[in-house]
Formats: C-alpha cells, structure tokens, sequence
C-alpha cells in the first residue's frame, strides 16, 4: 500500500512533463516492475503507476498476467524440461523419423545430454528441442521462443501453455526495455 501511494503521484501526467516527485515515482515503479518481473510475483501497482506515463499502451499478455505474475527463468526451465522427454519423440516422429531406431535415438537424447565444457565452443543445436533447452540454459528468452514457435505444429499439445507463458514472458521484458528506455529519453531531455 505505501509503494502504491507513493507511486500514483504520477496520476494526470501522460504524455506530459513530469516533476521532479513524479520522475522519482516513475523510477520507483520501473524498478518494482522490473523486480517483480524477475522474482515472478504480481507487478499489477507498479504497472498501474506507468500506466499514465506510457506512450504505447503495455501489451495484453503483460497485462493480462500482473495480477499473478510470469514465469520466472528458471520456472520455465523446470517446466520445458518435464516435458522434453515426451516432445522429443514426438518431434522424431513429426519430422517423419517415427521407425523404431529414430525414436530409440530420440528417446536416448532425453537420457543422456554429452555437453562441451569449452564456451562457445558447441556446435548448434541439432533438433528444435534441444535449440529450446540450449537458449533456455542462457537465459536467452526470445531463442527460444523461436525455436519453440518452429516445432512442428502436432507437438504444441505436448507445451500445453508453457509457449504462451513463455511469449508473454518475453513480450514483458521488452515492454520493460521499450519503457526503460522512453523515461531515460525523457530524463536526458530534461522531461
């Protein structure tokens, strides 16, 4: 409640010059929003506070999820990895690999991960499952998007809401960036 109050002083202001209180507000509520976004908790009063000062309206998945929260990294992580295994195979399969031998292999992959220990020094990843697991593992959010939007279609099933979390996940932090970005911009502006 106190950050909630210190945080509407920027009520009326969109689009307009901000007072010295009102950038402290504006940075206090991109900072509660950032932490909130990166612990996983709901960032509904920091979002709330940005709201006037926003020049693009925050997108819908963002706002569908700050009463609850998105998924932090490594929640993704956990939840992608116990659901490897089963995409594995049926990506094999979806590829048109689905004879015995290929879907052993594939099934051996879920088993037994040979990983370089040198940086940099690993080829790419060699099916869009292990793409996922190798951009997750850096914590590159939008790699893996990608690689999670170029399964085969007949495997989404299997990710049940774990893409779209993961989506919205991704649109947040560029909203958090695109928002960062826009108030530095208007403090080096002078507001």
């Amino acid at each position: 409640a106190g950050l909630q109050s210190r945080m509407e002083t920027i009520e009326g202001t969109k689009g307009g010059a901000l007072g010295d209180r009102n950038l402290a507000a504006v940075a206090l509520a991109l900072t509660a929003f950032a932490q909130d976004l990166q612990a996983g908790l709901p960032y509904a009063a920091p979002l709330a506070t940005l709201k006037p000062v926003l020049l693009e309206p925050a997108p819908p998945a963002v706002v569908a999820a700050a009463a609850t929260g998105l998924p932090t990294l490594p929640a993704l992580r956990a939840a992608f990895e116990e659901k490897a295994g089963d995409l594995d195979i049926a990506v094999v399969r979806a590829e048109g690999g689905g004879d015995m031998v290929n879907r052993l292999m594939a099934s051996a992959r879920t088993l037994v991960r040979i990983r370089s220990t040198e940086p940099g020094d690993a080829p790419p990843p060699a099916n869009p499952v292990e793409a996922i697991r190798a951009a997750l593992s850096v914590g590159d959010l939008p790699k893996a998007l990608a690689a999670a939007e170029a399964l085969p279609p007949q495997t989404a099933p299997l990710l049940g809401d774990w893409t779209q979390q993961l989506k919205a996940r991704v649109e947040a932090s560029a909203f958090l960036t695109a928002v960062s970005s826009q108030f530095l911009a208007r403090l080096s502006a002078g507001n």
